[in-house]
């Protein structure tokens, strides 16, 4: 129950801000971007790419693909197995990490 109040209190705390900054505190900015877009480029440029950078070093170096590979080849053969053992160990970093330092370069 103390868990799930907390959540809710802070999900609350943020979602006032998200819910006032296009009517009285429409004047209010952070990095020059009303509270909305603030919100909104922190999740879409810097928490995916964040998320889905630690998701591929997850699944590529700690979990490995293996595990991936046998839950797919359980309901038949998987056929890309060895393209997808390359491309999410070394492709989909890579990827990320460059999507997450222009979307930082972009920004500044």
């Amino acid at each position: 129950k103390k868990i799930c109040v907390g959540v809710m209190l802070v999900s609350f705390a943020l979602a006032i801000p998200s819910s006032l900054g296009n009517g009285i505190w429409s004047g209010f900015t952070i990095l020059g971007m009303d509270i909305l877009s603030f919100f909104d480029f922190i999740s879409n440029n810097i928490m995916m790419p964040i998320v889905a950078l630690l998701t591929a070093i997850l699944v590529g170096f700690i979990t490995r693909p293996k595990y991936v590979s046998d839950e797919v080849e359980s309901s038949g053969k998987f056929k890309a197995k060895t393209m997808y053992n390359i491309v999410i160990k070394f492709v989909v970093p890579v990827c990320m990490a460059v999507i997450l330092v222009s979307s930082i370069i972009g920004f500044v």
